[in-house]
């Protein structure tokens, strides 16, 4: 039978995990309420999400990520678990789910459902709100310093999640997703060739007419240069829109390759570069990081400004996240309803998977790593993130992805039902927060002895 302190410490962890979790829930719901009431509407919450991972998240990236490699020094390389986590897990999921589909009847869609779930706004809000509560505690002196560290680790794993998301999240949804996108890009190209002919046939038609008129009228000879320059227009059409046309000329390689950079190299990503260049150049570390007086030229107003614009980025992503489950949920029809509605076992089996067998397998096998070997430090805090990022709901995304990559308004329907009901019981994640929390300070007791 478990001691009383035992007994007290879990339902300590479970309470502040469930505070924690629940302050997740009301953003997200005053993002539905927002949008219920006619206070922001979708063309409102598509450009605050864009501002969201195109200015707020870099800036967040930068600002966590730069200072935190910066106070790690030479040692920075030990993040390296972290990255390698955020490969894993998603091949796991998947390993878990894909001969699954045919006896169950899973929908494709499923398998981007299983893989990749939400690394960025949740994971952030639930760090901010434990450290709140004073229970990371647990496991670290310092609950608002282990909360910026604890940053740190949440990014990394998104960014290197998010980089599989667009890399390997169209072809599990359609198979032959790359040579289906060159494709696309090949008749966009073909589409592009016709516009092209007919924009020079009519140029060239107006230009021979105005040739015309201005060999007809000597009073005119100014206008020559400006006739020149007019006769021209198809060729700078042309030359404007070559790179589309020469795309449907490179070998399939080169076309694969040029469509996987355009989807990967994203704003997140940059900063992210930016971010480990200024935290390993020692100059662009002082100048960014220092107090004023050690050389922090720009800690004052370029930093600060970066951490100002970096705060709005946790709850304004998950605010915008709730107000997109509400335009989902909202544009079902009647019919849409009967026809998006997904099966039982996609549901149950999904949930399961991303509360309850993810995170189990995930809290053992960084338990047993911890415990009996090195390879992942000493560090407690580092392996209560990576015992938890496995863990929550599915990327909000994957509904993107999949009219992307073309697929049908049930399948859309569907995805769309299924996040709304996934993000709804939420909650649940403080199950996987306490399990996390509790075999941290285990691992640590059982490592400091």
């Amino acid at each position: 039978m478990p001691s009383p302190y035992v007994l007290s410490s879990l339902l300590e962890s479970f309470l502040a995990s469930l505070q924690a979790a629940l302050s997740v829930l009301l953003t997200l719901l005053y993002g539905v309420i927002s949008s219920y009431l006619g206070w922001l509407s979708s063309d409102t919450a598509k450009e605050v999400a864009q501002l969201c991972i195109e200015i707020f998240q870099p800036a967040l990236i930068i600002t966590e990520i730069g200072q935190n490699i910066a106070q790690e020094g030479s040692s920075v390389f030990r993040l390296w678990p972290i990255v390698a986590w955020a490969v894993a897990y998603p091949v796991i999921s998947l390993l878990l789910t894909y001969p699954l589909l045919h006896p169950l009847q899973l929908p494709r869609w499923s398998l981007l459902a299983a893989a990749f779930n939400n690394t960025t706004a949740l994971p952030l809000l639930l760090i901010e709100s434990l450290a709140t509560t004073g229970i990371l505690e647990l496991i670290v002196p310092d609950a608002q310093k282990a909360k910026r560290t604890a940053t740190t680790y949440l990014l990394l794993n998104a960014m290197v999640n998010n980089v599989l998301t667009f890399a390997v999240g169209k072809p599990l949804l359609v198979e032959k997703g790359w040579e289906e996108s060159v494709m696309q890009a090949e008749d966009v190209s073909q589409r592009l060739e016709t516009v092209i002919e007919d924009i020079e046939a009519e140029a060239e038609a107006e230009d021979a007419s105005r040739g015309y008129e201005e060999e007809s009228d000597p009073r005119d000879g100014e206008a020559s240069p400006l006739l020149q320059k007019s006769g021209t227009t198809a060729g700078r059409i042309e030359s404007a829109l070559w790179t589309t046309r020469g795309f449907a000329r490179l070998p399939p390689p080169v076309q694969k390759a040029l469509v996987a950079g355009k989807e990967l190299f994203s704003p997140p990503l940059i900063g992210t570069i930016l971010a480990v260049a200024i935290g390993l150049t020692p100059a662009l570390r002082t100048a960014f990081f220092a107090v004023p007086k050690e050389g922090g030229v720009l800690r004052a107003w370029v930093t600060s400004s970066l951490e100002d614009i970096g705060r709005l980025y946790s709850s304004l992503q998950m605010f915008v996240v709730g107000s997109k489950l509400y335009e989902s949920s909202s544009t079902l029809t009647d019919s849409s309803q009967k026809e998006g509605k997904p099966s039982s076992w996609p549901l149950a089996y999904i949930l399961f998977l991303r509360f309850l067998l993810i995170p189990g397998l995930s809290i053992g096998l960084i338990y047993s790593l911890a415990t009996r070997t090195t390879i992942l430090g000493t560090e407690p805090l580092l392996w209560f993130v990576l015992m938890l990022v496995p863990a929550g709901p599915s990327a909000i995304n994957i509904s993107s992805i999949a009219e992307v990559a073309g697929a049908g308004e049930e399948t859309v329907q569907q995805i769309a039902r299924f996040l709304t009901l996934e993000y709804a019981i939420s909650p649940l994640v403080c199950l996987a927060v306490v399990g996390s929390l509790q075999a941290a300070a285990a691992a640590k007791a059982i490592v400091e002895q």
